[in-house]
């Protein structure tokens, strides 16, 4: 690094075989604003000097072989809008200093070891945040409430992580959300309706929980889904038939063995409920035949 000059502002090297460690003399590259590191073979841990680089607005080291901490420097960068570390083999947890990222936009740290918890310093500060994925880490803990402060929020990806509780109810209030997953969790109880306000989803997957309840009516209202996974919890009672429901092929619904009803297409029983209630007419039908014969 030291033969490059101070004055260099964007250093573009991604899609190589490039090896080894990142130089920890890249600190000194003042003028900075754009590095992309992505898809070579760099190793060893992220050099705590790229903290100083002030100027900083775009930083993408994914799919590399980078190990080691999140610095805690990275919440220096005033002006970044796009930090990328996917697909390495980062590990401790994800840095409260990224709360002070207030231009951040785009923050993808997926296919990680990342673990802790998912702090509300992180996600719930600024509602600047259009993309977040910290899916595939062992990130343990609540969804915090906070999360309902990214009214800008489009994707929001925390699947396959160790995640418990509730889904907040606050996820409502992200309704710019066109791609939602949280599948591969321990979460439990209900689909909150205050997702019926997520008119812009086109990805809904909360397969592989422990969700249960009912399967609430307004995902068929919700116009623009596309894609809807459910798949293994414990869902029961009557599938709907309306909206996404419509096509076996955009709605996963197995392992979910309590229920019932929806389009043949699906293969389930009929709902007894339903059946009941047939049975009740064709005896009142009955009754009233006798009563004017």
């Amino acid at each position: 690094m030291a033969n490059l000059s101070s004055s260099l502002a964007y250093l573009h090297a991604e899609y190589n075989k490039i090896s080894g460690s990142i130089p920890h003399g890249i600190g000194n590259l003042a003028n900075l604003e754009s590095i992309w590191f992505a898809q070579n073979r760099f190793s060893e841990s992220i050099p705590t000097d790229v903290g100083k680089l002030r100027k900083l607005y775009e930083l993408d080291l994914g799919f590399n072989n980078l190990s080691g901490h999140i610095p805690s420097s990275f919440g220096n960068f005033s002006e970044l809008s796009i930090l990328s570390l996917a697909g390495n083999k980062l590990d401790g947890n994800i840095p409260s200093s990224l709360g002070k990222c207030q231009k951040l936009i785009t923050l993808i740290l997926a296919n990680n070891n990342l673990s802790g918890i998912l702090s509300p310093q992180v996600i719930g500060l600024s509602s600047s945040y259009v993309a977040l994925d910290f899916s595939k880490n062992q990130l343990t803990g609540f969804l915090p409430k906070e999360v309902g402060n990214l009214i800008n929020l489009e994707y929001f990806h925390v699947s396959q992580n160790m995640l418990s509780g509730e889904i907040p109810t606050s996820l409502g209030s992200c309704i710019k959300i066109e791609s939602l997953d949280l599948q591969g969790n321990f979460f439990q109880g209900t689909i909150p309706s205050s997702l019926s306000s997520l008119r812009g989803i086109k990805e809904l997957y909360l397969s592989r929980n422990k969700l249960s309840g009912s399967i609430p009516e307004f995902l068929e209202r919700l116009q623009v889904l596309q894609s809807l996974n459910l798949s293994y919890n414990n869902f029961e009672g009557m599938v709907p038939m309306k909206g996404v429901f419509r096509n076996a092929t955009a709605t996963s619904i197995e392992g979910n063995s309590k229920l019932c009803g929806g389009i043949p297409e699906l293969h389930l029983p009929k709902c007894k409920l339903q059946h009941s209630i047939n049975q009740g007419y064709m005896c009142m039908g009955i009754l009233v035949i006798f009563c004017i014969s």
